[in-house]
């Protein structure tokens, strides 16, 4: 019986399938009105035994110093010990255990370790997001030139778009996410011609 246990928790592939199902159940679970929401419960309550006896196992035969030297055996034990709680007190009693559920899913990432050329795909993104805070940073410099600019040209026709650099720098990005694509110019028309007839 013991081997079975072994051969099942160490192996990365039945344990990815069990998270898997686990994070379909918990999903489930958050639809408050979902059918056979009794039997799912117990479901779940199943996963969290079977994570705990995953733990047991694991350090039992690892030991317990080999055990805590991986931080993925941590990040499981962290996990599958905040879970606990369930399976010993009614859900419907202490509600706010249920969100505990959900760092479970976080086991997920372990996946990554099984993506081909992980490492390269790291560097690129490290790359993309260097690139993007650049980016991010022309954007920025270039609303300010145009809040000032806008606060000369408008602030005087619609102060509650323009009366500022800091409400003109808050239009201007809500026109970059065409926002206030329409009713902002509309404003500006209308507040242009009151005052030309006046």
């Amino acid at each position: 019986m013991y081997q079975m246990l072994k051969r099942i928790f160490f192996s990365e592939k039945i344990m990815f399938i069990a998270v898997a199902i686990n994070a379909i159940i918990i999903f489930l679970l958050a639809f408050p009105d979902m059918d056979y929401r009794n039997i799912l419960l117990q479901l779940d309550v199943f996963f969290i035994f079977l994570f705990f006896l995953e733990v047991l196992v694991k350090m039992y035969e690892l030991k317990i110093n080999e055990y805590f030297s991986d931080k993925w055996n941590i990040f499981d034990f962290l996990i599958t010990m905040f879970s606990l709680p369930i399976l010993f007190w009614p859900t419907s009693m202490f509600s706010s255990i249920l969100i505990l559920r959900t760092f479970r899913l976080f086991r997920l990432f372990k996946l990554l370790e099984f993506v081909p050329n992980l490492k390269h795909l790291i560097v690129g993104l490290i790359r993309a997001l260097k690139a993007s805070v650049f980016v991010l940073i022309a954007l920025l410099g270039f609303n300010l030139v145009l809040s000032i600019l806008t606060t000369h040209l408008f602030g005087s026709i619609v102060p509650q778009y323009f009366g500022n650099p800091l409400t003109s720098c808050y239009t201007i990005f809500q026109l970059f996410t065409l926002e206030g694509w329409a009713e902002i110019p509309t404003a500006i028309i209308e507040a242009d011609v009151f005052s030309d007839t006046e």
